[in-house]
């Protein structure tokens, strides 16, 4: 009885959080952002919008969560909770350690995930969606033209392909419900398939021959992750998509946590360029190899 008490507090509660923000003029950044893409082909847009993007670097987010604890220093003496989308407790990072550069101490990786989510939005906001919309309204994209700058691309795993098109087909279109439930599955699948590529393995080989899959935390721990993504790009997909201190994406919308409307934050459209900027950068490579 106390338990179900405290989900319908919990529930509750997530309707009265309220949003913190600060304003800042992105319109430079726009304009700067549309003219890059504006007068090119389509393939020459869309290779343009997934050069604008890069992974935020770890030790930049390290440099910045110890700064901020310079200049705030209580608030970064106490732990803190980390509720999921339905307003429950997953996590309770604790106040940030002294000279903290293990990204294992939780303190410390919150912060990170905290600063990297803050440059997501302002990534979100005054790039991505005025690129997408731009070479949607000039081009109408469609799957015809959005496969031939992904056809070459070595990382898409074979039999995903057409999931993968209409994953990136959706997002163009601003369609985030059905975007938001191909896209993380549909990088999970390109991550498998990279560490596979690469010679590790994907699964486990248990007493009585059980070959269960390796998680995908797991696999982003790994040599050929690292070697694939970078330090940078294999933080920033544990952050959106797994890890329970950072958004959590792959989880909270594999359980059916997140709702309608939901889908539409900056997250989603974040994790759908994430895809297009893998598909599309190797397939350029391979196209010019």
């Amino acid at each position: 009885e106390l338990h179900e008490q405290l989900l319908l507090l919990q529930k509750q509660s997530v309707t009265e959080l309220k949003s913190v923000s600060t304003s800042f003029d992105a319109t430079d950044l726009v304009e700067r952002a549309l003219a890059a893409v504006r007068d090119r082909s389509f393939d020459e847009a869309v290779h343009t919008l997934c050069t604008m993007v890069n992974p935020p670097s770890v030790e930049k987010l390290k440099h910045e969560v110890h700064e901020q604890a310079r200049v705030a220093v209580l608030g970064s003496l106490f732990s803190s909770e980390v509720l999921n989308s339905r307003g429950r407790v997953v996590a309770r990072p604790p106040g940030l350690e002294a000279g903290a550069d293990d990204l294992a101490q939780e303190g410390l990786r919150w912060r990170m995930f905290r600063h990297a989510r803050l440059g997501r939005s302002l990534t979100v906001q005054a790039i991505l969606n005025p690129v997408r919309t731009e070479i949607l309204v000039t081009h109408g994209v469609d799957q015809q033209n959005l496969a031939t700058s992904i056809q070459y691309s070595p990382w898409i795993p074979p039999g995903h392909a057409e999931s993968i098109l209409r994953a990136l087909l959706a997002g163009f279109h601003g369609d985030m419900l059905v975007a938001g439930h191909l896209v993380p599955p549909q990088l999970e699948a390109l991550v498998r398939y990279v560490v596979e590529l690469r010679g590790g393995s994907t699964s486990m080989l248990e007493p009585g021959g059980l070959q269960p899959e390796r998680s995908l935390a797991v696999l982003l721990e790994t040599d050929e992750a690292r070697n694939a993504f970078g330090a940078d790009g294999v933080f920033e997909l544990q952050d959106l998509l797994v890890d329970p201190l950072g958004t959590n994406l792959r989880n909270e919308i594999a359980h059916g946590l997140i709702e309608d409307s939901g889908l539409f934050g900056g997250d989603v459209l974040y994790a759908w360029a994430l895809l297009l900027r893998y598909c599309v950068l190797t397939s350029k490579i391979a196209q010019n190899q």
